[in-house]
């Protein structure tokens, strides 16, 4: 009997300035960065993967980019992800938000989870909590673990407990 399909995976990884401090005896963004790249190495073939990052770029609000489309394992892909992973240089704002809606896209409208690693709140003016709520009201259901990497992070676990 062929077992079911799993479902995608979105990582979506904080590349803001709050990335830059320490966490123990290295930068948040170092800690996550050696973390996803493991997770990616170790991902199975036959599951979707896609990452997503925020506040590397620009510094503006609408500072996210898509690293990796959902699709199946790749020839490649963990390196492939590791150069640009390591190229991220924090310093942007924190926009988990508009981070979070833009995982439906990525997603093509299909029910999945969002592995969301962030330092901290949402400094654009967004609300994780209300987002959280119309992605939980979306036709396709869509699951959400958060990983905190700071203090101010404590505000997206309504994101975990919506989704």
């Amino acid at each position: 009997m062929a077992q079911p399909a799993a479902q995608p995976l979105v990582i979506i990884l904080d590349a803001s300035a709050a990335m830059s401090q320490n966490l123990g005896a290295a930068r948040r963004i170092d800690v996550a960065r050696k973390a996803v790249r493991q997770a990616i190495g170790e991902f199975p073939g036959n599951v979707a993967l896609g990452v997503v990052v925020f506040g590397h770029r620009t510094g503006s609000c609408g500072d996210f980019e898509v690293l990796e489309d959902v699709h199946a394992a790749s020839k490649g892909r963990a390196e492939r992800l590791g150069r640009r992973l390591g190229a991220l240089n924090p310093h942007g704002q924190c926009l988990p938000s508009r981070t979070l809606l833009e995982s439906l896209r990525v997603l093509q409208g299909k029910s999945g989870r969002l592995l969301l690693i962030a330092a901290g709140g949402d400094n654009c003016g967004g609300n994780p909590c209300t987002v959280a709520e119309t992605l939980r009201q979306s036709a396709a259901p869509i699951r959400a673990d958060v990983v905190a990497l700071g203090a101010q992070a404590s505000s997206l676990a309504c994101v975990s407990r919506s989704l």
